[in-house]
């Protein structure tokens, strides 16, 4: 199953999801969270994003040295694979740039889809493992009775 088809959308609006939950809008945060005190909410989303980069990024970035890896050796692999790993490669680029962000660019939107990047994390990595993991994989043999 494509990557493309489990979650129902193209790179293109991946990308455009993406930018519209990272990039802050021409409005204040006071004006559009409805609060004064804009930071507090700002290092609240802060602390969340620094505990999900502690969970994820090191797996994450592991996956992202394999994708790597597997990526520039393309002769080794079917084109619809390499199609599956190069998807791959973005969402996890941008999940990354997620867990990476700068506390001065949080914005409220990202605040309101934090949430949904943990459960793209979490999904992410089960489906990679479930893809691409689970093919490769071999039973070891059976130790020789003694």
């Amino acid at each position: 199953m494509d990557l493309v088809n489990i979650h129902g959308c193209t790179m293109d609006l991946v990308n455009r999801m993406f930018v519209q939950a990272i990039m802050p809008t021409s409005l204040d945060s006071t004006a559009q969270t409805g609060h004064a005190t804009g930071g507090d909410w700002q290092e609240e989303v802060f602390q969340k994003i620094k505990l999900m980069k502690e969970m994820y990024l090191t797996e994450l970035s592991e996956i992202y040295q394999k994708i790597a890896t597997k990526l520039q050796r393309p002769d080794s692999l079917p084109q619809r694979q390499l199609d599956r790993l190069k998807i791959f490669r973005t969402v996890i680029e941008r999940l990354i740039s997620v867990l990476q962000i700068s506390k001065s660019c949080i914005s409220p939107r990202l605040k309101d889809k934090l949430f949904l990047y943990e459960k793209q994390i979490v999904n992410f990595i089960y489906a990679y493992e479930a893809s691409f993991c689970s093919a490769s994989w071999t039973a070891p043999a059976a130790a020789p009775p003694t």
